[in-house]
């Protein structure tokens, strides 16, 4: 790195193209949020159904555990659902105000 020397001048180019850029990684920003929101859903879905099978399977055959088992995946999906919601509902506001 040079040192700066008093009296030595500097300028500044500006990229006509930077706000174009930066707009377009926030469009491609936004995508990719509103997939991980729809990637995370159809998750959460694939675990509940997951956990309804092994309780359906655990009552069928007398396994307390993996009716247990069952029942926890599918609380445990409804929760993850939940904080989706509230994530699109805050992100809904967040919009608004911007």
């Amino acid at each position: 790195m040079k040192n700066l020397q008093p009296g030595t001048s500097w300028s500044l180019k500006v990229n006509a193209t930077a706000p174009v850029a930066v707009a377009t990684a926030q469009r491609w920003a936004d995508q990719k949020e509103e997939h991980m929101g729809l990637d995370d859903k159809i998750g959460n879905k694939a675990e509940d159904l997951k956990g309804r099978a092994k309780e359906a399977t655990g009552s069928l055959t007398d396994d307390e555990d993996l009716k247990a088992e069952g029942e926890a995946d599918q609380t445990k999906a409804g929760i993850k659902d939940k904080v989706e919601n509230v994530k699109d509902k805050i992100q809904d506001k967040v919009d608004d105000i911007l």
